[in-house]
C-alpha cells in the first residue's frame, strides 16, 4: 500500500476513537497526539493531575499499545511487582522495559483471519479499511480498560506518584 493511502485510513480510524474519547472523556483522564510521533495515528491518554509527559498510554508505531513514560529512566529502577496491576491490563505483554516503553502489546487486534492477534501493519491497515467500525471498536475497548476501571487509573496514579517523589 501507497505511504498516502495508509496514512489516510490511519488517520481516519484515529479520528473516531479520539472522537469518541472527545464524547465520552474518562473521569481524570485526557489524551493528546503523541509527541514526536505520528500526529496523524499516534494518540497518548495520561491522567490530568500528571499531565502528557507523565506515565500514559499509548497507541504508538501504528498501533501498538504502550504504557510509556516521557522519562524512563525514573520507572527503569521500580520493583517490577510495582508494575503488576497495569500488567494485567494488556491482553498479553510483547516487551517488557524495552525501546522506551514498559509494556507493549503489538497490534492485537481480532477479525477472524489466520494471523488474528499478530497483525503486521499491512494487514492492520487493511482491517481497519475494510473493517472500520470493529477496529475502532476494540481499539476504543483497549484504552477504557485502563480509563474506565478504578483500579487500573489508581495503579498508574500511584506509579506516577512514586516518579514524582
Amino acid at each position: 500500500m501507497k505511504d498516502g493511502m495508509v496514512r489516510a485510513c490511519l488517520a481516519r480510524v484515529t479520528s473516531r476513537i479520539r472522537h469518541h474519547f472527545d464524547e465520552n472523556p474518562s473521569e481524570g483522564w485526557a489524551w493528546d497526539c503523541a509527541p514526536n510521533a505520528d500526529r496523524d495515528a499516534d494518540t497518548i491518554w495520561y491522567l490530568k493531575d500528571y499531565g502528557p509527559a507523565s506515565l500514559r498510554l499509548m497507541f504508538g508505531w501504528r498501533y501498538e499499545l504502550q504504557l510509556r513514560p516521557e522519562n524512563f529512566g525514573c520507572y527503569q529502577s521500580m520493583n517490577k511487582s510495582q508494575f503488576d496491576a497495569v500488567k494485567s491490563g494488556f491482553a498479553r505483554i510483547d516487551r517488557y522495559m524495552q525501546g522506551g516503553s514498559i509494556f507493549m502489546e503489538k497490534r492485537n487486534f481480532s477479525f477472524g483471519l489466520p494471523n488474528d492477534g499478530h497483525l503486521t501493519q499491512r494487514d492492520l491497515v487493511w482491517v481497519a479499511a475494510r473493517f472500520e467500525d470493529e477496529f475502532v471498536k476494540q481499539a476504543i475497548e483497549k484504552i477504557e480498560r485502563f480509563t474506565r476501571n478504578q483500579t487500573m487509573t489508581a495503579a498508574i496514579y500511584e506509579l506516577n506518584r512514586i516518579a514524582t517523589v
